[in-house]
């Protein structure tokens, strides 16, 4: 998969449900997530990191979701992810953590939030620090 590609595709839809309004906070919080999880992939894999005091390198996210370092210490895609991008890119992490905690939110618990100009330019702001910190141009 060309995940710079995708990423681009998931930012776009995520900034056409802007433009709509207030009505689909919940969705520009999951379409901005998965461009920010998309644009980390374009950026972490292939990649070198630094595991049990070792370098080691994978081709794919996957390979590094298997490997038996990985599994043991972290569960579930999203996490690994987590834990890849602090390993490797720890300055995008916050900002990474952070969108995954609002896509969580409104997958799983909230439908609409008090402020949803305040909620929605935050999520943006939140995904513009991940871009830059793979070093897309924002």
């Amino acid at each position: 998969m060309n995940h710079l590609k995708k990423a681009q595709h998931n930012e776009k839809v995520c900034r056409h449900l802007d433009i709509d309004g207030d009505e689909f906070v919940d969705w520009i919080a999951i379409t901005a997530y998965y461009a920010a999880y998309h644009y980390l992939l374009s950026v972490l894999f292939p990649g070198t990191f630094k595991l049990s005091n070792r370098d080691i390198d994978f081709k794919s996210f996957e390979d590094f979701k298997g490997s038996s370092i990985v599994r043991t210490n972290v569960k579930g895609s999203h996490q690994v992810l987590l834990y890849a991008v602090k390993s490797n890119l720890n300055k995008a992490y916050y900002s990474h953590k952070r969108l995954l905690d609002k896509c969580n939110e409104y997958r799983y618990k909230t439908f609409y939030p008090n402020d949803p100009k305040v909620e929605k330019e935050r999520i943006m702001v939140e995904l513009m620090s991940v871009k830059g910190n793979c070093g897309i141009s924002i």
